[in-house]
């Protein structure tokens, strides 16, 4: 094998599901002096990083199987560990492990001792579906703000058992948060096998250039935490005192933090297509202000 990249991304790339076209900073797993910023503007940045050449001449199972603790958080931790990347740093420190903690005090522990303390925290309960085929594990979301700067980050759980799994290959496109027109179309042929399988041929195509679908288990996931009420009254209800807003998310969490911020960027308006997802996310920012620590699921009335 000529070189180790996360896995992930060639299984996707292999059943026509890109990445955001979004500037990539890229870690080198042996030498930080070797870390990249890929710019959103380079050519093929959807599909990186790309699959070893000893993995696209047929040896992709034992080299798939060679690196998938690649995809590891221990091992993205490690690695940031010695980057050079101060934010990348500071992430790792705390908001990994956080993101995937379901007990909410051992999660302000987590805060604390990176200098941020968690100010908002919702769970949705493992649950049924919005179909018989599928269901929804259990999920968990923070909101942290650094005191000083009173900047957030609002966090995502990635994927933590088996209907999670489920939902990742969930691969159906669908429209999602204006990001395309309401006459764009996808998968329009109905094709049984492919729709197990939880995906479309090829790229769908779209009037507007930047417009895309999305995928319908990562939307669903979303959709999910972020109504869910204590998601609502804990964390939606305290960003706007919040400085800046960031999303961060590992694996799951992390296609989750990519729709939620195209969204935010979106900001389809009030009888525009797509303005119901907007509208159960957003929020409208007011002054900054220091948040009171706030670590628990529980919703007051």
């Amino acid at each position: 094998m000529d070189s180790g990249t996360d896995p992930i991304t060639w299984v996707t790339n292999a059943v026509w599901l890109w990445n955001p076209k979004v500037d990539l900073y890229i870690l080198d797993v042996e030498d930080p002096s070797k870390d990249q910023i890929v710019s959103c503007k380079t050519p093929g940045v959807q599909q990186m990083p790309r699959a070893p050449a000893s993995w696209r001449l047929g040896s992709w199972s034992r080299d798939m199987w060679n690196v998938w603790d690649l995809h590891s958080g221990k091992v993205f931790n490690e690695v940031t560990s010695r980057s050079s990347n101060k934010m990348l740093q500071s992430l790792s420190k705390f908001a990994l492990d956080l993101s995937y903690e379901r007990d909410p005090k051992v999660a302000a522990q987590m805060a604390k001792s990176a200098g941020w303390r968690v100010v908002g925290a919702a769970m949705y309960e493992a649950g049924t579906s919005d179909t018989w085929v599928w269901s929804f594990g259990t999920q968990v979301s923070y909101l942290v703000q650094n005191p000083r700067s009173r900047d957030c980050i609002v966090t995502f759980q990635g994927t933590n058992d088996n209907a999670d799994f489920l939902q990742n290959v969930r691969g159906v496109t669908r429209p999602f948060c204006g990001l395309t027109l309401e006459t764009d179309r996808c998968c329009t042929i109905p094709l049984p096998v492919l729709t197990i399988l939880g995906t479309c041929p090829g790229t769908c195509a779209v009037t507007k250039q930047g417009d895309s679908f999305v995928h319908s288990g990562f939307a669903a996931e979303l959709e999910r935490i972020t109504q869910h009420p204590s998601w609502q009254k804990n964390v939606r209800e305290r960003l706007p005192s919040c400085a800046h807003v960031s999303a961060f998310g590992h694996s799951l969490g992390g296609a989750m933090s990519d729709l939620f911020t195209a969204c935010m960027t979106r900001k389809p308006q009030e009888g525009s297509f797509g303005h119901e997802d907007y509208a159960s996310m957003s929020w409208t920012k007011q002054r900054p202000r220091t948040l009171p620590e706030s670590a628990t699921f529980d919703v007051d009335e």
